[in-house]
Formats: structure tokens, sequence, C-alpha cells
């Protein structure tokens, strides 16, 4: 299929497409609208930004065109992404007043959606939580449901969404057509789609899990506390939308306000910002009334915005495939656009598991990746410290290597210093026998200075940490009487403290008398 003008297509619906300058499509929309418009199941694996929207939008309203009354369902994971189909579709049906389309996600009051319904509906966007809510509250119903279509149904998996899905298909009829388009194909998508797909027709288009030829990556390593510093650096040096990715919450906010500093225009949405204000931040952007984007992972699919032109990975994801999700936000259509990520030393690990995954699905095609190096840190591979040999124990068979020799201290004009060495233990001169003389490295004293005046440290057990005895014999006094010296000696006094000696006389203390109460009959 060259053009859309080979179809055969409703007018309302061929009108639409010219409006929206919908000529050529792409392979992905050539090769499943022909076998979706024949009734057949279908299971589609594509890059990001191959017009999967429109792939599953163009079979589903002429379907319901062809079937009054029937209604049609569109799973999605995230809020943004069903916003996003939602316009689509409206799109798609400005000419056909019939086909109303209600949009059913979380972060939004229940009232507002509740009315929606009861006005009548042709076709739910939604995600599974909500739409749980309101099969619950039976204001929704699925029982004439002709068509379904899982959008994203890999990430709607990896959110955990399998048991509400489980739970969703149990209020669908018997008989339905079920299109599941998927940026990958992992092992839960192949058992979940061998449940609600019968006979299926398989589209793969390009290899899995493997980034857009017109995508430039690079990688700039750098530490993780100079990461501010380098994403402003690669913000001042590009022009155009710029896309960056965080880790969490916090790191989004604490990265918004960093850069509003400097005077970016910037906006963030994640998680814990309301549905209001993160329309308002996906519409500022859209718009280019605000340059740069800071998000988390929930803009990591299916957000489509033509003229994002770069892609900034201030963290890495944990899981390597949202790399590839990550990186398809720009180079969309046909587009070029460019990819940068900061890796610091502990992503180095995550950067690995990445690249396993580009040169696996490749094979060895993929361009080749620029990397540049800011601060301290170098990326290589080679150098790794997990690949260093270990040191071997040192025992009999393993002598010490002998060390390196230290340099020479040298002075102001360069030549080597004549500071004084100290004598080995074969040259230092040794006292002959009987000599008191102190030894050539033996310890002075410690002094302790309390007062201002030197003190000689009490000497002291230090094994047992019992105090040194305090009597001691004192030595021969000399006093002088007229010329003549009298050496006198004196007995250590007796210490209070002193243990007394035995006396088999007095082996035991008398034994107190009792006390005697104040008044007879005191409680003892």
């Amino acid at each position: 299929m060259k053009n859309f003008q080979e179809l055969t297509l409703p007018s309302q619906l061929q009108k639409a497409l010219a409006e929206m300058k919908f000529e050529t499509p792409t392979p992905v929309q050539a090769q499943a609208i022909p076998h979706a418009l024949k009734g057949r199941d279908v299971l589609a694996c594509a890059q990001t930004g191959t017009g999967k929207t429109a792939a599953f939008s163009i079979p589903m309203i002429t379907r319901l065109i062809e079937n009054k009354g029937s209604t049609a369902l569109v799973l999605v994971p995230t809020r943004e992404l069903a916003t996003q189909v939602a316009e689509v579709v409206r799109q798609l049906t400005s000419h056909l007043p019939a086909i109303r389309t209600v949009t059913l996600i979380g972060g939004m009051g229940m009232q507002p959606q509740t009315r929606a319904l009861r006005q009548g509906y042709t076709v739910i966007v939604a995600t599974p939580g909500r739409l749980l809510d309101h099969l619950d509250n039976r204001t929704a119903t699925l029982s004439k449901l002709s068509i379904l279509t899982l959008d994203e149904a890999d990430r709607m998996l990896d959110m955990g969404f399998a048991p509400q899905l489980r739970r969703i298909f149990q209020h669908l009829p018997k008989s339905y057509q079920t299109l599941l388009f998927s940026a990958t194909l992992p092992p839960n998508i192949l058992k979940i789609s061998a449940e609600i797909l019968e006979n299926p027709e398989q589209i793969t288009i390009g290899r899995v899990s493997e980034a857009a030829p017109a995508i430039d990556q690079k990688i700039v390593s750098c530490d993780g506390a100079k990461k501010n510093e380098a994403v402003l650096n690669e913000i001042n040096e590009r022009k155009g939308s710029i896309l960056i990715f965080a880790r969490t919450k916090a790191r989004t906010d604490r990265l918004q306000r960093y850069l509003e500093k400097f005077g970016v225009a910037v906006a963030r949405i994640h998680g814990g910002r309301s549905q209001g204000q993160r329309n308002k931040a996906l519409d500022e952007f859209r718009d280019e009334t605000t340059r740069v984007l800071v998000a988390t992972d929930i803009a990591a699919r299916g957000l489509d915005i033509d003229h994002v032109a770069h892609v900034i990975n201030y963290d890495l994801p944990m899981v390597a495939e949202d790399y590839v999700h990550r990186i398809g936000r720009t180079g969309r259509a046909g587009r070029t656009g460019e990819a940068i990520s900061l890796i610091s030393h502990e992503e180095r690990p995550l950067w690995r598991e990445i690249q396993k995954l580009l040169d696996k699905r490749s094979k060895g095609a993929a361009a080749p990746i620029q990397s540049v190096t800011l601060g301290k840190t170098v990326l290589n591979e080679e150098s790794d410290e997990d690949e260093q040999p270990a040191s071997q124990p040192r025992g009999r068979d393993h002598a010490r290597k002998p060390q390196a020799r230290r340099p020479e201290p040298r002075a102001a004009g360069g030549r080597p210093s004549q500071a004084p060495q100290r004598p080995s233990r074969d040259q230092a001169p040794r006292p002959a026998r009987g000599d008191q003389a102190q030894k050539p490295h033996a310890r002075k004293p410690i002094q302790a200075f309390s007062s201002g005046q030197p003190e000689q440290r009490q000497n002291r057990d230090v094994q047992s940490r019992r105090p040194a005895p305090a009597v001691r014999a004192q030595s021969a006094q000399k006093r002088t009487f007229g010329g003549a010296v009298q050496v006198e000696e004196r007995e250590p006094k007796q210490q209070a403290h002193d243990h007394q000696p035995f006396s088999p006389e007095k082996k035991f203390p008398e034994k107190k008398p009792a006390r005697q109460p104040f008044f007879k009959g005191a409680r003892r």
C-alpha cells in the first residue's frame, strides 16, 4: 500500500485523513490496516514513533461505521497517552458526529466522567484502573463491544496492570476483534496474546527493542555531583526543544528549580502532580511556550511531540528497554534527533546492560556512540575494577613484591635536600654493657601540662589498671648540722587504705544490735 487512497475507507474518514495530511502510510500502517479491516486479530510490534495510533484507529473507526450501535475500547498505560490517543480519534471522527469519544483516566473527578458516559459514548479510551472503577459502579458497560485495542501492552504489564486486565476481560462479550500493539515482545506479552488473540496476524517492523537509526546517541561521563552543571551546558549548546528524563519525582523537582535559577523556561511532569498540572505542562511544551520539559518515565511511552529535537537522560533507566523508549521521543516520523546520556560511576553497570541490548538487537550494525568525559571519571570498559586480578596471598611461596622507591625530597633550587636520614638498625651505635646512658631512639617521658607547669605522669600499672602502691621506702635524706652531714633513715608511714594484718582472735566483726522501734507494736 503506497497511499491511503488504495484503501476502501468511508468518505468521511478519507476527508479527515486529508485534513490531517496523512498521505503516505508508515510501514506498520501499511501492514496492519489491511489485515485489521478484514476482521482479523493483529499482534503488531514496531518501534516508537512509527504511527501505531493511526494504525489501529483507522480500522477501529471503519468497523464502528459498519456496525452501528457497537462500541470500541482502547486501553493504554498512562494518562498522557490516553489523552493523546483520544485527541487523534476525535480528529479522525471530526466529520462523524455520531461517534463520541470519552476519556476515563485517574487524577480526574468521577462525576464529570460519569456525566459524559450517561450522554452516550462510542469509543472509550481509558487506563485499566479507572475503567474498573466505572465498571464496578455500573456507570459503564462493555456488552456491545465489537473491537478491543491494547496500546503499549508491554508497558501495561511492566506497570503491574495484569490483574486489572484479567478483571476487565471478564466484562467483555464472547466475540470481538482484538488489536494488540507493543514496542517489544517479551515472554509475558506472548503469553497474554495467546490467551486473548485468535489466530492473529503477527507484524514486526524493524528489530525489536532497537533505537531508531535517525537518532544520534552520545554519552557524557561525569560525577554525580556535577550532573546539574553538565545538563546546563548541554542545554546552552543546543537549539530546539529538549526533553529531560530523571529517575524520581524529587530529582525532577530539584532539577527544575536549578534550571529556573539560570533563566531556563522549564516545565515538569511526574506522578506526584495533578492531572491538570500535567496537562498544562504538556500543553506549554507542545506549544513551545517552554523549551525544556523534565519528566519521569511516565513520558517515555506514547508522548508524540514532533518538535522534540534532543532527549537528555539525566538518570539512566533501571530497565534497559526503557532507554529505547526514552530516546524514541525524538527522531519521530522520519525526523532526525539526538540523545545524550549523563553517566556517573555508579551507573556504569546500567549502561553495560543497555549496550548489550543495543548490540544484541542491532547485531553489530548500530552506529557508534560518541563518548565525552567530564572531570576525573573515565568510562573505559577495559580498565574496569571488577576485571582486575585479585591480589595473591602472601606465604612461603609468595614473596613480598618490592615497593616503589620514594622520591627524594628536593629543595627550591631543584637539588636534593640534605635532610638528615634516620640510621638503619645495623648502623645505629650500640651502648656498652653497663652503660646507663639513654639509647639513641629511646622515647622521652610523656608530660602533662595542666596549669602551665610540667608534672611527671603518675606511674600506673598498665596491664591491670590498678594504681601503683603509694607507699614506698624513702631514700636516705641528708641533713646538715654545723657542717657535719648526718644520714637519717625514715620509716614509711602507715596509710589508711593499707590492709590490716589478720588476727586469729578477731575473725569477724561484732554484730550491731537491732534498731528498736519508736513505739510499741511498730512494724519491723
